[in-house]
């Protein structure tokens, strides 16, 4: 049997597609993680290898070395853990409720340095979904 979709149906299919892929997801692990909060991927993602290399390039500016804007440290993954001022900004398996993501994903930071791409923003999520893991 043939299911007739409308074409607004069709269309909303089509965007939802074309976007799930342009952002280098597949669909099977973009409706697992967004709907489960369960990773689907075989590998983690590694602290040291994929997401310190992206706080030092955008985040370190402001909040790297000695002075540290509202208290956050990314000079380690202890300090990143620690949190700033306002407590913890990072909550192992909850990329949706962790401060640090939804300030990147609202444009409020960084500040200065290097924007980060979809992809960066993706696997900052992926790790913190994962468990936020110091490997």
């Amino acid at each position: 049997m043939q299911k007739n979709f409308t074409p607004i149906f069709r269309t909303v299919l089509l965007a939802a597609f074309l976007l799930l892929t342009a952002c280098g997801t597949d669909t099977t692990s973009a409706v697992s993680t967004s709907v489960a909060a369960v990773p689907t991927q075989a590998s983690a993602i590694s602290y040291s290898s994929n997401i310190d290399p992206i706080l030092q390039r955008s985040c370190f500016e402001c909040h790297g070395g000695e002075k540290t804007s509202k208290g956050l440290s990314v000079a380690t993954y202890d300090a990143l853990m620690k949190g700033s001022q306002n407590g913890a900004v990072i909550l192992a398996g909850e990329p949706d409720k962790s401060k640090f993501l939804l300030s990147i994903l609202s444009g409020k930071m960084p500040k200065k340095g290097n924007k980060l791409t979809a992809e960066e923003i993706q696997l900052i999520r992926q790790w913190i979904l994962e468990g936020a893991n110091n490997n």
